[in-house]
């Protein structure tokens, strides 16, 4: 019924919005009540008036797997699940999109006793890496507009020299 609905008022949207994806289509219908346009119309690239400079850190995908599960470890350790606890005893409940995140949603289904710690920390890590994988699709390794900077020894180095060209490069221009 929503999707039929955002097909009558922005039929470009509609075509590229999944009628699964609720979230997605209340969102296009809002915008054009608020907006009184087509979301399709309002999101069309405009190129900015700005200059952009695009850094992105690359890491080998096994590595950067290993470094994110110790990462999500260190965050269980240092009080996770006491932090979730807390915005729900605050009332900021599982409905909440910002208690829907990687970490909050999983740890949410442990205290309502719907899973183990366990498999709360397993989720996290898998959700993790998947997000991880989509990131990697949404910044490609081959796109010219970012300046790739392998992770590791000399990274900070690297990326302050692309800094220190580009900006001498937009003095040149004024």
């Amino acid at each position: 019924m929503l999707h039929s609905r955002l097909a009558e008022v922005d039929p470009a949207a509609a075509a590229c919005i999944d009628p699964r994806n609720v979230r997605r289509v209340i969102r296009a219908l809002e915008v054009y009540e608020v907006a009184g346009q087509p979301i399709s119309e309002l999101q069309k690239k405009c190129p900015p008036p700005y200059r952009i400079l695009q850094l992105g850190l690359a890491m080998e995908r096994e590595a950067l797997y290993e470094w994110s599960d110790g990462r999500i470890d260190g965050m269980i350790q240092s009080g996770l699940v006491a932090e979730v606890q807390e915005l729900f005893d605050r009332g900021y409940g599982p409905w909440l999109m910002a208690m829907s995140g990687i970490g909050y949603a999983e740890v949410g289904r442990y205290l309502r006793g719907e899973i183990s710690l366990q498999e709360a920390v397993r989720l996290i890590k898998a959700n993790t890496r998947r997000f991880i994988r989509h990131q990697y699709n949404w910044f490609r390794l081959d796109d010219p507009r970012i300046h790739w900077i392998d992770q590791g020894p000399g990274a900070t180095g690297q990326a302050a020299a692309i800094v220190e060209e580009w900006l001498g490069k937009g003095q040149d221009s004024d």
